[in-house]
């Protein structure tokens, strides 16, 4: 697909979502701020004919990144719950990172809008999951602490 087509797609990307002048960058590159969400990156790679759509979840915390990277892991097998986008860590900063590539020629015109919105609420579904995640690990710590000062309150007598 050509530039030309893309620079169409996000024409009418613009119109639907009362910005007149959205376009790419000189480096093919656009990024939208959602509404209380993320920032969403449009990248147009010319060489292989795609456009890559990208947001980032802040990084998990130490004591919770094993129990959140299983989650992350699990969701990413084959796609199931990811809806086709994939699930990855920033390597220089540990962002959670969920990514969708697409082919051009494969989105409708006038569609752009719902694969960014998409993204969006995938994006805000793993923030609830790695939300329940952090909370049930939590829970499980402090039941394991309370059993043991239980425990040891008994021991003492």
């Amino acid at each position: 697909m050509s530039l030309v087509a893309i620079n169409a797609l996000f024409a009418e990307l613009g119109k639907q979502l009362g910005m007149a002048e959205l376009a790419l960058d000189d480096n093919n590159h656009c990024i939208l701020n959602i509404d209380d969400g993320n920032d969403i990156h449009l990248e147009y790679l010319e060489s292989e004919d795609l456009l890559l759509m990208v947001t980032a979840l802040p990084p998990a915390a130490e004591k919770h990144r094993a129990k959140i990277f299983e989650t992350l892991l699990k969701g990413n097998y084959l796609w199931q719950d990811s809806y086709g986008a994939t699930l990855a860590i920033h390597p220089e900063t540990d962002a959670i990172i969920i990514e969708h590539k697409m082919r051009p020629e494969a989105i409708a015109p006038g569609s752009l809008q719902d694969h960014v919105s998409g993204l969006d609420a995938l994006a805000r579904a793993w923030e609830e999951r790695i939300g329940e995640t952090i909370s049930a690990q939590d829970s499980q710590e402090a039941t394991k602490t309370s059993s043991a000062q239980e425990m040891n309150h008994m021991l003492r007598g």
